[in-house]
């Protein structure tokens, strides 16, 4: 486990390892994704008006389109020397759109295959905000790669951690990266507390949340908006959206 203070950095943690585990020179990731405004993690995030104004040279990456099994394989197939595969379970800022099962699957397949790692940003769904510990697991898969960060703080500690498989992760990396505030006592203190506090609770109430909220609030299984043209619920636990 390596540690970071937010977000954006777990996700250039993230990254660096990979390069350094796979030696490997370009990234995947899907469209509408959204992995932080760090000048590295911002190469992966998809809004163009964000990263435009820093793209870099040189800096490889191909994005796949959500759910779009037939795209995924050609994606695979064109790239020489990959070096990771990141994903959200359920995209935040992309709109709230769970990437299907079988595409998820599928993705793990592809990486397994080509020996690069499997990377969940769990960053908004991660720790029992979707009904359970990680949202990946929820959708059969088993990341190589796992970043956790808001909700570890608890609102009110700067923290972010990457778990890597240990069988994926370079001794050498503890010397290759290093955080001047990262692993504070405060905020890995608070952090902790957090976890505690999910086993006991949390979790509990996410599961619920999930199955219950649709009917306990009245709203329905479907919205309508005002041009009378038929909306609908999607996401899982907290990341619960109205929309299409």
């Amino acid at each position: 486990m390596t540690f970071g203070n937010s977000g954006s950095e777990a996700v250039e943690i993230a990254m660096k390892h990979a390069l350094l585990e796979t030696g490997g020179q370009t990234f995947l990731t899907l469209d509408g994704a959204f992995h932080g405004k760090t000048l590295g993690a911002l190469q992966l995030t998809s809004n163009k008006a964000l990263r435009r104004p820093f793209a870099l040279r040189g800096f490889r990456v191909r994005r796949v389109r959500p759910n779009d099994m037939q795209h995924l394989e050609a994606t695979f197939t064109s790239v020489r020397r990959p070096a990771g595969f990141f994903f959200e379970p359920i995209q935040g800022e992309g709109g709230v759109r769970p990437v299907g099962r079988e595409f998820l699957g599928r993705i793990a397949e592809l990486c397994a295959e080509h020996r690069i790692p499997l990377i969940a940003d769990e960053y908004q769904t991660g720790l029992g905000r979707t009904g359970s510990f990680l949202a990946s697991h929820a959708f059969g898969v088993r990341p190589d790669y796992i970043i956790l960060s808001k909700a570890l703080g608890g609102g009110i500690a700067k923290i972010s951690a990457v778990l890597i498989d240990r069988r994926r992760y370079r001794a050498e990396f503890d010397l290759l990266h290093s955080s001047t505030f990262a692993s504070d006592g405060f905020s890995c203190g608070v952090g902790l507390k957090f976890l505690e506090m999910l086993e006991d609770a949390f979790a509990t109430f996410a599961r619920s949340f999930n199955r219950e909220l649709m009917w306990r609030s009245g709203w329905g299984v479907s919205l309508y908006r005002w041009d009378n043209s038929r909306r609908s619920l999607r996401g899982t636990g907290e990341a619960l959206r109205r929309g299409g």
